[in-house]
C-alpha cells in the first residue's frame, strides 16, 4: 500500500471514531446520567419571568422553583422578561426563527451567559449513579447572572453526595470515585485501536 494511500485511510478512520454521530451512539449496556437543574432563588424575583431556551431544542420553557432538564442533544440558557413584558400568547404563534430572534435580539429580554447541558456522562448500566442535580443561583437580574452553587449526586440506592462549587467552570467530583465511567471505551480505546492499525499499515508498506 502506498504511503498515500496509508495517510488517508488513517484519516478515515480518525473521522469515524470521532464523528458526532459516533460520539451520540448508547451502545447495550450503557446509560447517560442526566443532569436536571434547580433555580434556589427564583421566588425571590417575583416581578420577572424566567425562561429556558435551547437548540435544538426546547423552544420556550418557562420555569418555577421546580427541577427541570432537557434533551439530550441540546444545549441551553436561562433567559429573563420582565413579567409586563412577557406576552405568552403572542409567543406562541412565532416560528423557531421568530423565537430566535425573541431571545437574541430583544432589548427587552436578557440572557444568561451560563450555557446548561442535559448529560452529565456516559456509564455502563451497571453504574449505581442515576443522575446529578445542580442547584444554580441566581446573583443578579441586570445584568442577568446565574451561577452554580451546588451539585448533588444521586444514587440508585436513595443515597445522595453534595459537593459545593468552589469554581465555576470545574465540578467538584463526589466524595467517593462513581464505577464504570466508560471513558476509556470512548476515549482511550478508539486511540489505541487506531495507533494499532496505523502500525500494522506502516509496517506492511516498509517490511
Amino acid at each position: 500500500m502506498k504511503s498515500g494511500n496509508v495517510v488517508v485511510l488513517v484519516f478515515l478512520i480518525f473521522c469515524f471514531l470521532f464523528s458526532p454521530a459516533y460520539a451520540d451512539v448508547i451502545e447495550p449496556g450503557q446509560k447517560n446520567v442526566p443532569i436536571y437543574y434547580v433555580l434556589e432563588n427564583i421566588n425571590d424575583y417575583p416581578q420577572y419571568v424566567f425562561l429556558l431556551h435551547g437548540s435544538p431544542s426546547p423552544d420556550l420553557v418557562v420555569l418555577n422553583s421546580s427541577s427541570f432538564t432537557f434533551y439530550k442533544f441540546s444545549t441551553a440558557r436561562i433567559y429573563l422578561s420582565k413579567k409586563s413584558d412577557f406576552n405568552p400568547a403572542a409567543i406562541e404563534k412565532m416560528n423557531f426563527t421568530q423565537l430566535d430572534s425573541y431571545f437574541n435580539n430583544n432589548s427587552k429580554v436578557s440572557k444568561s451567559d451560563l450555557e446548561l447541558e442535559a448529560i452529565y456522562e456516559t456509564f455502563s448500566e451497571s453504574s449505581p449513579l442515576e443522575n446529578v442535580t445542580i442547584i444554580l443561583k441566581i446573583v443578579s437580574v441586570n445584568p442577568l447572572k446565574i451561577e452554580k452553587s451546588r451539585i448533588i449526586y444521586q444514587y440508585q440506592n436513595g443515597k445522595t453526595d453534595q459537593q459545593n462549587y468552589n469554581q465555576q467552570n470545574t465540578t467538584p467530583p463526589p466524595s467517593t470515585p462513581v464505577p464504570d465511567n466508560l471513558f476509556l471505551y470512548y476515549t482511550l480505546i478508539p486511540i489505541l485501536a487506531a495507533l494499532i492499525i496505523i502500525s500494522i499499515l506502516v509496517y506492511r508498506r516498509y517490511r
